[in-house]
């Protein structure tokens, strides 16, 4: 998995900037008048007599990218507000250059669309060797931001990706209090969102078909495959893990995962760098099982590098189905249900009352190194249901011991209380 920063970048065209000039002069000059109107780009604005201007609600002009990006320039002069994109289906290619990216959202600035399936933005061109990306949320300016209301899409990738080009719907950088909801995300290569130093959430989308084959990664082929990827600060490492379960408000870095669906990814969940995120009430199916997969994953690091701190895994539904010939290269396994539903090879955490259908193995411990703070620690699982799972929970003691009563535990956390659901941020 590899690492990114949102990059910033200033680019409005002309009328853009000659509307912002206008603005300012028009408060300049303390204009009373209270409604002003730009057609195709503005909703409506309100100038009040002292000057000051309200929340901003700009309609883009339409779902391209330089439009989109157009009216965010308009809305973040002014302060903040919200960006309309109209419905349709529009082309919505990303710079064709390393860490390209389409949109760049600032801190404060919000995108919405006219919903799943209504406003579609589509990628058709990619190219081999690159990252790109669709938006980018930039927070480090401290403010939130919010992108709603989209089917996002990859097209011209079924099964098969050209040479290792790596595309990503949102990358979500240095950001407090974001929100990514009701958006579909198909055939994304990478990744369809990853979040790094961030704190917010992502509610009521679908992932679906993340995963590709890839020849040109020997010797298994393609090993992304990742709905959300969440990282942390990369060099924070809390030495207290209960100051960090059942929080939000009080932490920085944590991203909360709730009433999305997820289909035919490699993991659904990934987590590295230090990461705490919270999954519930999500639905996992389809996995393709390629090299050491899983639903739900949190990495371990690496002795010179910390990996996922935290996790909470509750109220979810894991569903596997017959791995088919995308998942294994071998055919005599064609068939077989050989999922696993939850590995944690890293942190710490709780795992509780989530139901597991139809895999192999339900819950996992295990760690890629013999090193301490890379193996799982202060887990607490509990009341879990298995539904014709072989192997509902096992602790690996290779390349480490992971002991039970010392490192895990198979009863519920003293003291722990989730965080309210739905999360707050959602009933706005």
């Amino acid at each position: 998995m590899s690492g990114s920063t949102t990059k910033t970048k200033k680019s409005a065209d002309c009328k853009s900037k000659k509307l912002v000039i206008l603005l300012a002069s028009l408060t300049l000059i303390g204009l009373m008048s209270t409604h002003i109107v730009f057609p195709q780009l503005t909703k409506y604005t309100i100038i009040y007599n002292t000057g000051s201007i309200s929340t901003q609600q700009v309609t883009a002009k339409s779902g391209s990218p330089q439009d989109i990006q157009a009216a965010i320039n308009i809305v973040s002069s002014a302060g903040g507000g919200t960006v309309y994109v109209p419905e349709g289906e529009y082309e919505f290619n990303p710079p064709q250059t390393q860490w390209g990216t389409a949109v760049e959202v600032p801190g404060g600035v919000n995108v919405i669309g006219a919903g799943k399936g209504k406003t579609i933005l589509k990628q058709t061109v990619t190219t081999s060797g690159l990252t790109t990306y669709l938006f980018g949320i930039d927070g480090t300016n401290g403010k939130p931001s919010r992108i709603s209301g989209f089917t996002l899409q990859v097209t011209g990738l079924d099964e098969e990706e050209p040479e290792g080009s790596d595309t990503v719907g949102i990358d979500v950088g240095d950001a407090r209090d974001f929100r990514i909801d009701h958006i579909s995300f198909y055939n994304f290569t990478n990744m369809a969102i990853y979040t790094e130093n961030a704190r917010g959430v992502i509610d009521h989308c679908d992932f679906d078909n993340p995963y590709k084959d890839d020849t040109s990664v020997p010797p298994e082929g393609r090993i992304w495959g990742y709905g959300i990827v969440v990282v942390g600060a990369w060099n924070y490492w809390a030495s207290n893990i209960t100051n960090l379960l059942g929080h939000y408000d009080d932490l920085d870095t944590v991203v909360y995962i709730e009433d999305c669906t997820f289909r035919r990814c490699r993991h659904c969940i990934a987590a590295n760098g230090g990461a705490h995120y919270v999954a519930r009430h999500n639905y996992f199916t389809e996995m393709i099982l390629a090299h050491y997969a899983s639903y739900i994953d949190a990495h371990g690091g690496t002795p010179s590098a910390i990996g996922t701190r935290c996790v909470e895994i509750y109220d979810n539904v894991i569903e596997d189905s017959p791995c088919d010939n995308r998942s294994l290269s071998d055919p005599q396994y064609w068939g077989q249900y050989l999922g696993l539903g939850i590995g944690i090879r890293g942190g710490g955490g709780v795992i509780f009352n989530n139901t597991i259908k139809y895999c192999l193995n339900g819950i996992r411990l295990y760690s890629d190194f013999a090193y301490e703070q890379t193996k799982p620690h202060d887990i607490w699982i509990w009341n879990n249901t298995f539904i014709n799972v072989d192997n509902p929970f096992d602790a690996w003691q290779t390349p480490i011991n992971i002991t039970e009563n010392v490192d895990y535990f198979l009863n519920a956390k003293s003291g722990y209380t989730p965080y309210p659901y739905p999360h707050p941020l959602t009933l706005g």
